[in-house]
């Protein structure tokens, strides 16, 4: 892009392990509370940045 800044990011894919765990997280009512908590949860206990 002609000097714009990206305001998109790509996808990251996530390995199916990572998402069957991200599930069953989510199964749990109380467990997050937003999508930033969700970002948190990845990068801390699955290293996903």
């Amino acid at each position: 892009m002609l000097g714009f800044p990206q305001l998109i990011q790509p996808r990251k894919i996530l390995d199916k392990e990572t998402v069957v765990k991200i599930e069953k997280e989510l199964r749990d009512p109380g467990r997050f509370n937003s999508y930033k908590e969700i970002q948190l949860w990845l990068l801390v206990c699955q290293d996903i940045n």
